[in-house]
């Protein structure tokens, strides 16, 4: 959940002043950089831990070893039995939960909106901090740090919500998924006068 504050607050202020020394094609370099090291923490402390993965890898092991192609594992034996009906039943699937169930539906067309709204006042800072308050690019990075400081401020608070309000009421098992709502009403007011202040 983190990356999704992190990533729109530290790319800006790392690029930013990147690009001001070294130019823009630096930005390209430590993103590069960035996804390597991710890379190698994936390939040395992340083991596979999906059973049927490493029962297929152990099945292929042993066909190259042994030449014999009787080694199959269940997935296998069980992909070779679905059809392209069944790929699109399981495609489907994937969007069904929306419109069967309003407060999914609701709440991912909440989360559509705040995103595009973020998204597009990310683009509009360098207009305003650029072109009016002749910020350098370095400069209009450091802008987004007040983000990073409200993200932590508001997680560290819906954390502690989830842990004291949410977690008990799953004790009960008439709980309602509406529960998870009521922090979306703090944001509902927040947005407005944000991005009236912001104008």
């Amino acid at each position: 959940g983190a990356c999704g504050i992190l990533g729109p607050v530290f790319g800006p202020l790392v690029g930013g002043f990147a690009a001001q020394a070294k130019g823009w094609r630096w930005t390209i370099w430590e993103l590069a950089w960035l996804c390597a090291a991710v890379l190698i923490v994936l390939f040395f402390f992340m083991p596979e831990t999906n059973p049927s993965n490493i029962l297929y890898r152990r099945a292929k092991r042993i066909r190259n070893m042994t030449d014999d192609t009787r080694f199959r594992s269940q997935s296998e034996i069980v992909a070779e039995q679905v059809t392209r009906r069944d790929e699109l039943a399981v495609l489907g699937g994937a969007f069904t939960p929306p419109f069967q169930e309003p407060v999914i539906f609701f709440v991912d067309i909440y989360s559509a909106l705040l995103y595009r709204v973020l998204y597009l006042w990310f683009e509009s800072f360098p207009l305003v901090f650029g072109d009016i308050y002749h910020f350098n690019i370095g400069h209009q990075g450091l802008v987004f740090l007040g983000i990073f400081v409200g993200g932590v401020i508001t997680l560290s608070r819906y954390l502690l919500w989830i842990r004291r309000y949410i977690v008990p009421k799953f004790s009960n098992s008439s709980v309602k998924p509406e529960v998870i709502l009521p922090p979306t009403f703090f944001g509902d007011f927040a947005l407005p006068i944000c991005l009236f202040w912001y104008g």
